[in-house]
C-alpha cells in the first residue's frame, strides 16, 4: 500500500480543468457531480471540495473506493452548478 492522493480543478459543468489521479467527472444533476479515482484508495479515506463561489458550499459523499460525489448548494440550500477544487488523501494498492 502507497500513501496517495487524487486532487482536481473541475468547472461547472463537470469538465475536468486539471487533475491529478483522477480519471473522470461528471455532472449528473444540478449541483451533483461524480469523481472516478484512477487509482483505488482505502475504505477509510477523507476528501474534502471547496467551491468558487464564496456563496455556494460543497459537501461530499464517499460512495466507494474509487468514486466520489459532491454537491454543490447556495446559501439557501439549493443546488446550483458551480465549479470547485477537490483533494482526496489515503493509502492506494497502486503507484503514488
Amino acid at each position: 500500500m502507497t500513501v496517495s492522493y487524487a486532487s482536481a480543478v473541475v468547472g461547472d459543468t463537470g469538465k475536468l480543468i486539471g487533475s491529478h489521479n483522477v480519471k473522470s467527472c461528471e455532472r449528473v444533476d444540478t449541483g451533483a457531480y461524480m469523481l472516478n479515482y484512477v487509482e483505488t484508495f482505502s475504505a477509510g479515506v477523507g476528501a474534502q471540495a471547496t467551491s468558487w463561489n464564496t456563496a455556494a458550499i460543497t459537501s461530499v459523499n464517499i460512495m466507494a473506493e474509487n468514486t466520489c460525489e459532491v454537491f454543490v448548494r447556495d446559501a439557501g440550500g439549493k443546488s446550483v452548478d458551480g465549479g470547485f477544487t477537490f483533494l482526496v488523501m489515503g493509502t492506494s494498492v497502486g503507484p503514488a
